[in-house]
């Protein structure tokens, strides 16, 4: 596979294909309708610019998205915190389905390197913007939800934001996660840095890779706007990581994991992820049988007629 573009570099619009399959990768899911998909990456300012082909922008995808996203958190919080009165409820929900944090989650899925952006939007960063990264990964959302229905939409859900509403649900919400790790830590008698990674994009716009280093290893990685917003994203990841791996030991007696900061081999299984994350896995093709290389066959995608 080949490595995927800058996040500066616009994707080929005329030849969607590897763009799309890229994605579908990341999301581990197949589309039966990849077009759906095209549309959910493709913003107004592009479609502005070609009218005359009639391409839809992700609008009316972002919309749908936001519904399905607030159903599936509702239900899950719903079942899983069945002590919880409605207040607490709304405000995990609240927490983890709002800009910043769906913008972090398409962050992480490099959501803005596959977008179909508009002239003025490419050079004013428009691809690390974080209201239309958020949009999108709802827009993403709603594509889903259209190809394969509301189960397959919501387990996509869940596999992506199920850890931060269980660190929300049973631990609060942090407003420092670089605090709270370091107190974590510190009770454990283990000291931990952090370290620059990677840091790409244009200077009003860059993107830049935060590693948590814990004795020599990268435990957790964490991409911002800013280094400060980096960091903070690999603490809540480190958090993450430490709640699940309790829980995993408390069901199997086993569960660690790391990542070599350069060379050597990562140690250990994997961390075990909260309950609904591992029911929720979405198979490797769709129950139609769809292929893993199934993309779009038409480039431009026509407005659905009324």
């Amino acid at each position: 596979m080949p490595p995927a573009p800058a996040a500066t570099e616009p994707v080929d619009f005329a030849s969607p294909e590897e763009n799309l399959h890229r994605l579908q990768e990341k999301l581990g899911i197949r589309m039966k309708r990849p077009q759906y998909l095209l549309n959910a990456l493709t913003h107004s300012s592009f479609a502005n610019e070609r009218r005359e082909n009639h391409v839809d922008d992700n609008e009316r995808l972002e919309f749908l998205g936001d519904a399905v996203l607030q159903v599936s958190v509702s239900d899950y919080l719903y079942k899983r915190f069945r002590d919880l009165p409605e207040g607490d409820l709304t405000r995990i929900r609240a927490v983890v389905v709002c800009e910043a944090s769906l913008a972090e989650k398409a962050r992480e899925l490099d959501l803005g390197e596959h977008m179909y952006l508009g002239r003025g939007e490419e050079v004013s960063g428009g691809r690390t913007r974080r209201s239309l990264l958020a949009d999108a990964f709802e827009a993403v959302i709603g594509a889903v939800y259209l190809d394969r229905g509301l189960m397959a939409s919501k387990d996509l859900v869940l596999r992506l934001l199920g850890p931060a509403l269980e660190a929300a649900g049973t631990g609060g919400q942090p407003s420092d996660y670089k605090t709270a790790l370091q107190e974590k830590m510190q009770k454990d008698g283990a000291g931990l840095s952090y370290q620059l990674i990677d840091e790409r994009g244009p200077d009003h716009a860059k993107v830049f890779t935060v590693g948590i280093v814990l004795r020599g290893r990268v435990i957790a990685r964490g991409k911002g706007a800013s280094k400060k917003e980096a960091e903070q994203v690999a603490a809540r990841k480190a958090l993450e990581k430490a709640q699940a791996k309790g829980a995993g030991r408390a069901k199997t007696g086993r569960g660690r994991t790391q990542e070599p900061v350069a060379g050597g081999k990562a140690g250990g299984a994997p961390p075990a992820r909260p309950e609904v994350v591992a029911a929720g896995a979405v198979p490797e093709s769709g129950p139609m049988g769809i292929p893993v290389g199934a993309v779009v066959a038409a480039a431009i995608v026509p407005r659905a007629p009324a």
